[in-house]
This record gives structure tokens, C-alpha cells and sequence, in this order.
């Protein structure tokens, strides 16, 4: 049986997938993750201004009635913000427009120009009003949502519904946050490299997980940035500052079960640094994770040994 692969462009980055299945059911399947990452996209991109995201930014201080899908993202949305202390928020939207990330990634062109860059008042998920049974959202003045902290591994989560009825041998990629099951054509697991953030067309180690279903993260601070009034920006906005975050880290994978919390957690190790990030990734059930620091240490939780090869 061959593999089917698929690559198309959406949600900013590269949609790569490959699946070990029939060569019709396959083709749906595609079909099928098309339209749903498209659906998303229409709902929950800021850079698409009939997004219903986008209306719902445009209108603060004002109750707003929201599809049934926007009240899920933000209930998700609020459980992680739990789970990682704070450090996964949506809110941070503005701080990402005033840092230079104004537009999608791929229309983004670097400018010396002068720019005014006005401080942010500091908010949370905690005040935003989010009316579960009427279906109902209240934004503060000041704040606009932005669900890249959490966007790509929620809809990978969401789109296993679609492909594991179909085939337990496959892998999804979303600019290189992904999902992986099963094994290729040769019965092999499938390889998964760690992307050098350095040299980003260079694998800096490889990952050799059970053929049992895995969500791989990716969080760094070196291919999402550019310069803004001639102030080097990258797009991991740390809420505690509202400033991109600095620290020793460079990179971080996170591996764990579901692709929600592997790109949720990814990010929070990041913000906490290299020393304090692996304590608590350590602390988490069923979680592994690689820190690459800006002196090309490898730092890693207890478990992830077993499944890393350095390069």
C-alpha cells in the first residue's frame, strides 16, 4: 500500500501530511483537511478581516454573540492558560502588533521606519467575559486575541477525528508541529528530525518515538522575526512583559500525547528559560522535552533520552 502524501499553504506556514491508506479514502481525507483547516482559518486568523476573530477583536468593551466554535477555543484556550501558569495567553495580540508581527508571516517585510511604540496595558484571559450558556464574549479596550499560542496543535487534535477512522499509519504536519502513528511502507516508525535553529534547513537531531500516536511541538525564537523601527522582534510574546521573550533558550520541542498541550507546553518552557523550564516540564505527566540554549547546549527532560539521537 503507498503512502499519499499531501503539501499545501495555509494558517501562515507548510501543510505536510502522509497517510498509509487506500488511494480513494486517502484523496477524501486530504479533501477533508483542507476544508477543515480552511474553516478554521475563516474563524480564528487576525490577519483575515472577516474572520469572525477579527470582528470580535474590533469590538471591545461590547458583548458579543459568538459561534458555538469561538466559546470552545476560548473555554480550551482558558484550560491552558491554567495549565501553563499564566504563560500561554491569547491576549497578547496587541503586544505582537506593536513588536512588528502586524500581518501574516509570509506579507511581513522588515522596516527602519520610525514608529510610535505605545506601552501595553497588561491583561489576561481572566479578563476576558466569556458566557459559555448564552454564547456570549466581552473583550477589554486594548486587548486583541491571537490563538497562535494553542492554534495549530488544537486543530491537529481535532482533525484525529478525520484520519483515525481511516488509518492508524500516518503523520500531519503544521509547519512542523505534528501528529504521528504507526509506521511507513517499509514498517518502520517514521523518522522525525529536530530542526537546527540556527541553520533551520538543517536537522540537529532526530527523534525515534513507538509507533503508538505522538504529538511533536516545535517553540523558537529564530524563524518567526524580523525588525521594527529598526528592533529585532520574533513572534513568542512572553505575557509577563509583553515583550518577546528573552532568555537562553533558543528552541524547544515538546513531546507528548496530544498536540494541544505539546505546542502549549513547548511555549512555556521556552518563556521560563532553559533551567527553569526543564524543572517544570519535568514536573509534567507524560511529557518529554529538548531545549537547544543560545550556546547550543542540549538540555533534556529525564525520559526524553530514550528517544533522542543527537546529530
Amino acid at each position: 500500500m503507498p503512502i499519499i502524501n499531501d503539501h499545501f499553504y495555509a494558517l501562515g506556514t507548510e501543510i505536510e501530511s502522509g497517510f498509509l491508506t487506500d488511494l480513494d479514502l486517502s484523496k477524501k481525507l486530504c479533501q477533508k483537511i483542507r476544508f477543515e483547516i480552511a474553516e478554521f482559518e475563516n474563524h480564528f486568523s487576525r490577519f483575515i478581516p472577516t474572520s469572525e476573530l477579527s470582528y470580535l477583536n474590533a469590538n471591545p468593551n461590547r458583548n458579543i454573540s459568538v459561534s458555538p466554535q469561538m466559546i470552545q477555543i476560548l473555554v480550551t484556550a482558558r484550560k491552558i492558560w491554567d495549565l501553563t501558569d499564566g504563560l500561554v495567553d491569547p491576549t497578547i495580540g496587541q503586544a505582537l502588533i506593536v513588536a512588528g508581527y502586524d500581518a501574516s508571516f509570509e506579507l511581513l517585510n522588515d522596516s527602519n521606519g520610525q514608529t510610535k511604540r505605545n506601552s501595553i496595558a497588561k491583561h489576561s484571559l481572566r479578563d476576558v467575559t466569556i458566557d459559555e450558556k448564552l454564547k456570549m464574549v466581552k473583550i477589554p479596550e486594548g486587548v486583541s486575541l491571537d490563538f497562535g499560542g494553542i492554534g495549530k496543535g488544537y486543530i491537529l487534535d481535532k482533525l484525529l477525528a478525520y484520519i483515525e477512522p481511516v488509518t492508524q499509519d500516518y503523520w500531519l504536519s503544521l509547519g512542523g508541529d505534528l501528529v504521528v502513528s504507526g509506521k511507513n511502507d517499509n514498517g518502520k516508525i517514521w523518522p522525525i528530525g529536530v530542526q537546527n535553529p540556527q541553520s533551520l534547513d538543517q536537522d540537529i537531531a532526530s527523534l525515534n518515538l513507538p509507533s503508538t500516536r505522538w504529538a511533536v511541538a516545535t517553540s523558537g525564537i529564530t524563524k518567526r522575526r524580523g525588525i521594527k523601527a529598526g528592533v529585532s522582534w520574533h513572534h513568542l510574546i512572553d505575557p509577563r512583559t509583553n515583550k518577546p521573550a528573552m532568555n537562553d533558550v533558543l528552541a524547544v520541542t515538546a513531546v507528548t500525547k496530544s498536540a494541544l498541550l505539546a505546542d502549549a507546553f513547548a511555549k512555556t518552557i521556552l518563556f521560563k528559560g532553559s533551567k527553569d523550564g526543564i524543572a517544570w516540564a519535568d514536573r509534567q505527566k507524560d511529557l518529554e522535552a529538548l531545549i537547544i540554549t543560545d550556546t547550543r547546549e542540549f538540555v533534556f527532560t529525564k525520559g526524553m533520552q530514550r528517544y533522542l539521537k543527537i546529530l
